[in-house]
């Protein structure tokens, strides 16, 4: 990884695999982000707890 930016609601990654296997790298460190933040919201406190998890749902469906 060469650099990266948090913005409020996306990445942005600048890197490279060295065995050119980048879309997989990609692929792992999204799923795991993705963990990562939900188990956050669950373990609270979050205020909007349920209206996130039901939105992450509603996403998680449309994009299948």
């Amino acid at each position: 990884m060469y650099a990266y930016v948090v913005m409020t609601n996306h990445v942005h990654i600048m890197a490279r695999a060295g065995n050119g296997n980048l879309p997989d790298i990609i692929r792992d460190f999204k799923k795991f982000t993705a963990g990562k933040i939900l188990r956050l919201i669950k373990e609270g406190p979050e205020s909007r707890q349920d209206w996130m998890l039901k939105r992450f749902e509603f996403a998680a469906r449309s994009h299948n």
